[in-house]
């Protein structure tokens, strides 16, 4: 039906007027309804970035603590096993800094462990004053470590305990971990299987 079909068949005007004004709608979107939507997507984007920062801030902090265990697990491997082969075994007094431990296996042997900065442990082996290896632990961030000596039962004790506290605040209760290694346990050894046998030491 064309638009003069349309005015010759309706009366009066005005009705033709609202009856082609009805024929030539359209339906649309309004400028408000896509403002909503947008807002609606944005705020879905935002709050996804927050829970990917939220995710990669618990991975990192999950592998640091991985890290950390695997590397006290070192140090407290090496530790014992530079005590327990130790003939002799003294702390080493140091101003403004934490004491350190000196080990000699052999009279030409020494080792040291010295605390570095929160955290950090420096290991050093010579040999006739010369430095055949030296080794750095990063334990924890933050945290404090103490190397000491103590007298149990008649027998030596080397001691290296680590405060793995996360947090700063000084009400937190601390998280020790001790790793405690008998001075010259295996150095006495074929000495104890010398006179067990009767031969000489």
């Amino acid at each position: 039906m064309t638009a003069r079909n349309v005015l010759s068949r309706c009366w009066p005007r005005p009705a033709c007027g609202r009856l082609m004004a009805r024929g030539n709608r359209r339906r649309g979107v309004t400028l408000i309804e896509m403002i909503v939507v947008m807002s609606g997507v944005a705020a879905m984007l935002g709050l996804t970035v927050l829970m990917l920062q939220l995710l990669l801030k618990l991975d990192g902090a999950s592998r640091a603590r991985l890290d950390s265990a695997g590397m006290l697990a070192r140090l407290g491997e090496q530790f014992r096993s530079d005590v327990h082969g130790a003939a002799t075994a003294k702390l080493l007094e140091q101003p403004s800094r934490p004491a350190g431990l000196r080990i000699e296996p052999e009279p030409d042997r020494a080792i040291e462990y010295q605390v570095k900065g929160q955290g950090k442990v420096f290991r050093q082996e010579s040999t006739k004053g010369k430095v055949v290896r030296s080794e750095n632990y990063e334990i924890t961030r933050g945290g404090r470590v103490e190397l000491a000596l103590k007298q149990e039962g008649g027998r030596r004790f080397a001691t290296l305990t680590v405060d793995r506290q996360a947090s700063r605040n000084s009400t937190d209760p601390p998280r020790l971990f001790e790793v405690l290694a008998q001075v010259g346990k295996n150095n006495n050894r074929p000495a104890a299987a010398a006179r067990a046998t009767g031969g000489m030491p």
